[in-house]
């Protein structure tokens, strides 16, 4: 997915939020724009192994139910894919049908995706493992951006922030503890210059993730500033 948002690294913020000249503030900011949602429903109709795709997408959403205490890396990760899966499906609002049609979600399946894609956001594990302990945060990466992307989702469904409070607590927190370790540097040795490799560019991409989703978070933490985080990214 692309970032929205165009960095420019002179502009500072009140408490590190990051608002960009000409920025599109609207949601969703990341897999798709909110214009775009018919040409998404097209695309899976007229593409047979796109409707497979999604006729599987939708089967995880509902089907998939991790456990309430995600402590294991697969209970994590499995989680924040499914809560993405669940926003997804409730955005494009369509459930595959008979003969390779897309209906209308009943009234009683889109309030049990977003309850359920709620549940996992405000169930989101924020440990990140800190240094020298490297090993997990491709894992950790995977994770942020797919919670930011199910949260970013909801938003452009226009579900009422009362709702998502939690659920954006969680992600701030998580990406804070994220960007803390990313960053952490010790007479020239961290993750950026142990591992230059993929699991830091992932890393980065989780923290440039955030920064969009979470651009108006605030904090007085600078590990907690989507303009750090961008800066970083």
């Amino acid at each position: 997915c692309s970032f929205v948002f165009l960095y420019s690294p002179t502009n500072t913020y009140s408490q590190g939020t990051w608002s960009p000249p000409n920025a599109d503030l609207s949601y969703p900011r990341t897999l798709l724009k909110i214009n775009e949602i018919p040409a998404a429903r097209t695309w899976i109709l007229t593409h047979a192994d796109i409707y497979s795709f999604y006729a599987g997408l939708y089967s995880n959403a509902f089907g998939q139910n991790p456990p309430p205490v995600l402590t294991s890396n697969q209970d994590r990760r499995v989680a924040a894919h499914t809560a993405k899966n669940c926003a997804y499906v409730l955005l494009l609002d369509r459930k595959p049908a008979p003969s390779q049609t897309l209906d209308t979600l009943t009234t009683v399946q889109r309030g049990t995706l977003q309850a359920k894609a709620i549940s996992l956001l405000e169930r989101i594990n924020t440990n990140v493992e800190t240094y020298p302990d490297f090993g997990n945060y491709l894992w950790r990466a995977n994770e942020l951006i797919d919670n930011m992307i199910a949260y970013d989702l909801l938003k452009g469904v226009g579900i009422p922030d009362s709702l998502l409070a939690t659920s954006r607590l969680k992600l701030h927190e998580y990406a804070t503890n994220f960007h803390t370790q990313v960053a952490f540097n010790t007479f020239g040795l961290g993750l950026t210059s142990l591992h230059v490799d993929n699991h830091t560019l992932r890393a980065c991409g989780a923290l440039g993730m955030s920064a969009v989703v979470l651009n108006d978070a605030t904090s007085s933490s600078v590990d907690g500033q989507p303009q750090k985080w961008i800066q970083t990214a």
